[in-house]
Parts: C-alpha cells; structure tokens; sequence
C-alpha cells in the first residue's frame, strides 16, 4: 500500500495529512481496534470519521477523503 499511499498524500495534499504508523513495535493497534493489516483510519477534528480494512484502491481512498472534508 505504500506507493498507492505516496500517491493519495501527493493528491490530498493541502487536504489531509498522511501517516504510516508501525504498529508491530507499539501498542496502537489495541488501541485504535486494529485487527486487519492494512487498515485505514481518518480523523477529522480529532475524531474517527471513517475507516477501510484490507488493500483499497486509491480512487476510494481519494473518494473517501474528500466525502470526510466536505461534511
């Protein structure tokens, strides 16, 4: 997902942030409830605002990104 990432940063951005976090070496997938790799986690203001589980195309991704900044 990495280079499919890379490339949803670069048409994001200016709208969202991208990050990729190692959740072998933390507690984060306990945290957060992650119990499939790859998941993807967007926050708005703070908050949950959606999720995908499994490999997304990016054209969803993007989708889904811009349906979490129009609300």
């Amino acid at each position: 997902m990495a280079p499919v990432m890379e490339q949803v940063a670069q048409e994001t951005a200016g709208k969202a942030d991208v990050f990729e976090m190692d959740i072998a070496t933390t507690d984060t997938y306990s945290k957060y409830g992650i119990f499939g790799i790859p998941t993807l986690i967007f926050f708005k203001g703070g908050k949950e605002a959606g999720r995908m589980v499994g490999v997304v195309k990016k054209e969803k991704i993007v989708e889904t990104i811009d349906k979490i900044c129009r609300t």
